[in-house]
């Protein structure tokens, strides 16, 4: 499966002070983890637009990952109820 950070990380709008929680654009809050000097996410990124509002493109089979080259998002073994857990990759 291809995964692109990149274009999560650029979705990241709004963090506190203490960064202890971030935002996405479309608001949703994670918690961080300083590990050394480094600020670290505790979990997967679940917003589906990037900085610029425009949408992440879905992919929902291995066929279609294989085949792009942009970045994009799916569900753990392309299952919605598994979004609470491993939230958009």
């Amino acid at each position: 499966m291809f995964f692109c950070c990149s274009c999560y990380i650029l979705a990241l709008t709004a963090y506190s002070q203490n960064m202890e929680t971030i935002a996405d654009i479309d608001d949703n809050e994670y918690s961080t983890i300083k590990i050394g000097n480094k600020i670290w996410m505790k979990e997967n990124l679940r917003s589906k637009r990037y900085l610029n509002g425009n949408s992440i493109p879905f992919i929902s089979g291995n066929k279609q990952w294989k085949e792009t080259m942009e970045c994009a998002w799916s569900y753990y073994n392309y299952d919605t109820a598994q979004i609470k857990e491993y939230g958009l990759l």
